[in-house]
């Protein structure tokens, strides 16, 4: 199932949101994250559809379930281009013992392969956000932020 849901991803982030729906197709029941990884991909493939209802409900699910995926939470924000609300969410991931070990994870600087279009808007977006001085101060108070010259895991 996971993998499914990966080729819907990387559809996605490629634009194709045709194809990234159509790897959902094969999905069955997933666990938890799992449900919250189907719906960032809807999220994103309803967004490049032009189906905003489809895509709220997505991105609803995605903030009623947050705590389940700070990660996909915060992409969902940044696709939205709600930068206030990603670097708000990023500071309370922080703040938050169980969820700051993602939050952390996510705020390293990584050699990052090419992304594809749709994915490469997200991750600028993603740099842009850690360069807020807010969001800076919460990594700080917690944690830090290095560079490490092997590719995100």
């Amino acid at each position: 199932m996971s993998q499914l849901i990966n080729v819907g991803e990387m559809q996605c982030g490629r634009g194709n949101w045709r194809q990234a729906l159509a790897a959902l197709e094969g999905v069955g029941d997933v666990s938890d994250h799992g449900a919250m990884a189907v719906h960032s991909v809807q999220h994103c493939a309803r967004l490049q559809q032009g189906d905003r209802a489809g895509a709220d409900e997505s991105f609803d699910y995605l903030q009623e379930h947050r705590a389940l995926s700070t990660t996909l939470y915060l992409k969902a924000l940044l696709r939205e281009k709600r930068m206030d609300d990603a670097a708000a969410a990023l500071i309370g991931a922080l703040d938050c013992e169980k969820e700051r070990a993602e939050a952390l994870g996510m705020v390293q600087d990584c050699l990052t392969p090419r992304f594809p279009p749709e994915a490469d808007a997200i991750e600028a977006r993603r740099r842009a956000l850690l360069l807020r001085d807010d969001v800076g101060a919460a990594i700080d108070r917690v944690g830090r932020r290095q560079h490490y010259e092997i590719l995100e895991p």
